[in-house]
């Protein structure tokens, strides 16, 4: 298990699938996708999550915003129902983000 995330000691963490993993500590968290995973976000995805990380790197995506990334670029590692809401999120902040991944 991982030990340290952008938001603290990790508590706990949850494998989504290979190379995703929801990540929780006292107060927050979020996904770390690996360097694999990566590759497969597409930039624009990448540079929208971006604005909102605080230095944390691209492998991290936290729980409040970003985190809707991962469910949208790896929708058959989710529930429909979690890809539907991670989109319209993602719609919420910013319509052309989710008009290109739909």
């Amino acid at each position: 298990m991982r030990k340290s995330s952008p938001w603290g000691a990790v508590q706990g963490t949850d494998r989504v699938a290979e190379g995703i993993e929801f990540v929780y500590t006292e107060s927050h968290g979020g996904f770390h996708i690996s360097a694999e995973r990566l590759k497969q976000v597409p930039q624009r995805l990448q540079n929208w999550a971006a604005r909102w990380a605080k230095g944390w790197g691209p492998q991290w995506y936290e729980e409040d915003c970003c985190a809707a990334v991962i469910p949208v670029t790896f929708p058959g590692e989710f529930s429909a129902e979690d890809v539907a809401r991670a989109k319209s999120y993602l719609a919420n902040f910013d319509e052309s983000i989710q008009q290109a991944n739909t």
